[in-house]
């Protein structure tokens, strides 16, 4: 059963097949999947783990045209938890603004004049 948090794909997002195989698959809140969440989004912001309770991580690869994909991915609330109360704007921008290198934004720049 999935989790009602989740939609579970039933094709390939891209080319439409419905033939393929589950590769990987683990729960959210236990074990590799849940200490790389932990690790990615501690510096972000959080996790809100109840939401992933009950929930698999799985990847599939496409039968037909090879595409690897997550089986079951975020509804619109759990997506909207994601992206505005798990991450913090202001630790993204600092996060990315120490990744980048200097000459990044003068990259950019210089592309688009």
């Amino acid at each position: 059963m999935i989790s009602q948090w989740f939609v579970e794909r039933k094709k390939c997002p891209a080319c439409a097949s419905a033939e393929f195989k589950t590769i990987y698959e683990n729960a959210y809140d236990k074990g590799p999947v849940k200490e790389y969440l932990d690790d990615f989004y501690s510096a972000q912001g959080r996790v809100e783990h109840e939401y992933l309770k009950d929930a698999q991580y799985a990847l599939c690869e496409c039968k037909s045209c090879g595409l690897i994909f997550q089986r079951d991915i975020p509804n619109d609330h759990l997506m909207e938890r994601l992206y505005e109360h798990w991450m913090d704007p202001k630790k993204v921008f600092e996060l990315n603004k120490k990744k980048r290198p200097r000459i990044y934004g003068e990259k950019c720049r210089s592309f688009l004049s």
